[in-house]
């Protein structure tokens, strides 16, 4: 009886949370492994997953799992289990090949068993505390994402490359559901829309100057779905479009699987609605209905009761973003400087009297700053090297990086140990770990990385096309 007693009193969680650690392709050469791993990329004074383990932690969630690549798992565990400071479980899964957040959930499916919360690892979120996973228990949505207004970025490496194409959004205000997603591909700034979308939703939003943050709730059903839908590789660009489009009941030849375990789902929906008021959100466009408005879905139409829900959190001019390019990952950085209230200069920094630092900048400790020297809106790492007479304009310096006399860098990113020569003057260039730029280098959007001849100290210039 003891062995039935403690397990039946051992508490089951509400949510599984899954941390997407990937390789950073897009954030080149910051995600080499010379550098560190993308999940490890300092966003001001931390890590960049620190943000969201913090963020899952404040919300109450306490069994995480950060799924990463092998390449990766041993840094990752490492800051995770030795410098993290947190009290959520946390394991590091490494997966052998990383080809779509999609087919991660997949490998890992096995190990959860509850509805689950997704999100990557380059994100960050200034949302009221408990609001968005308490209006997926309110509304029991099948899925939920976030929808964040993204202003215009000050740019920060080769902000050119930045080829993401960008989606038109399509939300009901009255009951917050996401009903399109549409790419924003077209060249004559025309959307074409079915009729029937307006009769259906009169309140519909449309808009296409939201991003997407990655960050989602999901019954979990859709785990099972995922598994016998292998074609389905991203959360965002395939599997969210397709749930927006479903229908909850199959037909009689389709996969029966995927289905929540209540068959009635009119009844499941009518219950819902009934006894989970829509409440207001001035985030959401959310209205309260009165319980007439909620016993009129009694009358609710057949396929109104099977369309699988997603609830979209509409988040306007809060703080935070994503960094899965450069030039956001800049934005972030200058964001998390401008907003942060502790000290912004590490200790056993020497900061010449001589020079500039404006507030919205950070330095990192130990780092050393020589006379005359201009900072702005720049965040600079630990045990770096400044020399004299060098102005920085929102650049990301990390750790141990050597910058000498004279050097003038604007919107530039350097990586760990990179060292820039004297009198060089650099604009809108990304600098890979250990590179080597030769004095008096006049550069613009351009990579260096570190020579492989190892005859000579030259770095590699590419310029961006």
């Amino acid at each position: 009886m003891e062995l039935y007693a403690s397990e039946i009193d051992k508490p089951i969680p509400e949510f599984t949370a899954v941390v997407l650690a990937g390789p950073g392709v897009r954030l080149f050469p910051l995600s080499e492994p010379d550098n560190a791993p993308k999940a490890l990329n300092p966003i001001g004074s931390k890590p960049m997953i620190w943000y969201p383990l913090n963020w899952l932690e404040s919300e109450g969630i306490q069994d995480i799992l950060v799924v990463t690549v092998k390449r990766d798992e041993n840094a990752i565990s490492s800051y995770i289990h030795g410098v993290y400071e947190g009290s959520a479980n946390i394991i590091v899964n490494s997966l052998d090949d990383f080809h779509g957040t999609a087919e991660a959930l997949r490998q890992i499916s096995h190990l959860i068993q509850t509805d689950f919360i997704v999100t990557s690892t380059d994100v960050i979120l200034d949302i009221p505390h408990s609001q968005y996973l308490d209006l997926f228990r309110l509304y029991r949505p099948d899925a939920s994402c976030i929808l964040m207004q993204e202003l215009p970025s000050e740019g920060g490496g080769g902000c050119s490359r930045d080829d993401e194409v960008k989606r038109f959004y399509a939300v009901d205000q009255m009951t917050s559901n996401l009903v399109m997603i549409k790419d924003d591909s077209t060249e004559d700034e025309i959307l074409s829309v079915k009729m029937s979308l307006f009769k259906k939703h009169p309140s519909i939003f449309i808009t296409n100057n939201m991003m997407d943050l990655h960050v989602y709730i999901f019954r979990n059903w859709v785990l099972d779905y995922l598994k016998n839908n292998p074609d389905i590789m991203s959360i965002g660009y395939d599997l969210i479009p397709k749930l927006v489009t479903m229908k909850r009941l199959p037909k009689a030849d389709d996969l029966n699987y995927y289905r929540p375990s209540v068959s009635n789902y009119k009844l499941l929906n009518r219950y819902f609605d009934i006894n989970f008021n829509h409440g207001n959100d001035s985030l959401n466009h959310i209205n309260y209905r009165n319980t007439a408005n909620d016993q009129s879905h009694s009358n609710e139409t057949d396929e109104d009761s099977r369309q699988i829900r997603v609830f979209a959190y509409i988040r306007r001019g809060g703080v935070g973003g994503r960094a899965n390019t450069i030039n956001r990952y800049c934005d972030l950085n200058k964001l998390v400087s401008r907003v942060y209230s502790g000290n912004k200069i590490g200790s056993l920094a020497e900061i010449s009297n001589k020079s500039q630092i404006t507030s919205d900048s950070m330095v990192g400790i130990s780092t050393k700053i020589m006379d005359r020297c201009q900072i702005k809106k720049s965040v600079i790492g630990a045990h770096c090297s400044i020399g004299n007479n060098v102005k920085l304009t929102n650049c990301v310096i990390h750790d141990y990086v050597v910058i000498q006399d004279n050097v003038k860098l604007e919107s530039t990113v350097v990586c760990r140990q990179a060292k820039i020569g004297a009198k060089s003057q650099l604009k809108d260039c990304e600098i890979g770990p250990q590179a080597s730029v030769q004095p008096n280098t006049n550069a613009k959007t351009e990579q260096f990385f570190r020579s492989n001849n190892e005859l000579g100290t030259d770095g590699v210039q590419i310029k961006f096309t």
